[in-house]
């Protein structure tokens, strides 16, 4: 009777430890990166466990299928924060990548894991579009910065955190790409959770109130918060601000 009692007892402490612990789990969520973008991944560090970090081809991550010339780490990947820059296949294409870390206790030398399943994007989809594409207003009302002209960033890959600096190079009334002018702002997610730029109204305009004036915003180039730039079709990305002229006032006769 205590052998059985002891045996219930060991296979009980088996099971809810074993109940307490995610063994070798593949994350719900996924990342989409472009190719050629580099990101940066950490979990909490610790002293006490050794830490590797391996890309792998094939979602059981089978030794034999890393993704050997297709990404780059850079630096060492034995820490708790790693750099990979993602290259892709030759020929470039869309492919599936399985980022796997192994957290090993230098106790009893127990491993476990977890993958993070990377969609790699061969085309660069990422753009950003203004909210509008015209906008007016009394020339009186278009000074400082009481008038913004929002520009939301977008793309399937587009890759963001709060905090991180995104930029968008523009030019007003000028078609010319050497005179843009980066504008690089911290990011924010609103309730939506887009991202967005704002022009601030000062940046764009030297206002003279007794003239009409047209002043066409153009974009050139984008950057997300990882860094990576992508040129734009500077002909579609344009917005048009229309300053409309104060009416004369004659003085009032007496």
């Amino acid at each position: 009777m205590k052998k059985l009692i002891l045996l219930l007892t060991i296979c009980f402490g088996f099971l809810s430890s074993t109940m307490a612990q995610e063994v070798g789990v593949t994350m719900a969520t996924t990342q989409t990166v472009y190719a050629g973008s580099t990101n940066v991944y950490d979990v909490t560090p610790d002293a006490n466990f050794d830490f590797e970090w391996e890309v792998y081809t094939d979602a059981d991550c089978t030794p034999g299928n890393e993704a050997t010339g297709e990404v780059t780490f850079n630096g060492v990947k034995n820490t708790a924060s790693v750099s990979i820059t993602w290259d892709g296949p030759s020929p470039l294409a869309d492919k599936d990548y399985y980022l796997k870390l192994t957290k090993t206790s230098k106790d009893d030398n127990c491993p476990n894991f977890k993958i993070l399943h990377v969609i790699l994007k061969a085309t660069n989809d990422m753009d950003v579009v203004f909210a509008t594409n015209v906008s007016d207003d009394c020339s009186v009302n278009l000074t400082g910065d009481n008038v913004e002209i929002p520009v939301t960033l977008s793309g399937s890959g587009l890759v963001h955190r709060t905090g991180e600096v995104a930029s968008v190079w523009y030019t007003v009334n000028s078609t010319v790409e050497a005179e843009a002018v980066e504008l690089a702002v911290s990011l924010t997610q609103d309730v939506d959770g887009n991202y967005s730029i704002t022009i601030p109204n000062a940046k764009l305009i030297d206002l003279n109130p007794e003239v009409e004036q047209d002043y066409v915003i153009r974009l050139f180039k984008m950057k997300n918060g990882t860094g990576v730039e992508k040129d734009l079709d500077e002909t579609t990305h344009i917005h048009t601000r229309t300053s409309h002229a104060l009416p004369t006032v004659d003085d009032i006769q007496f």
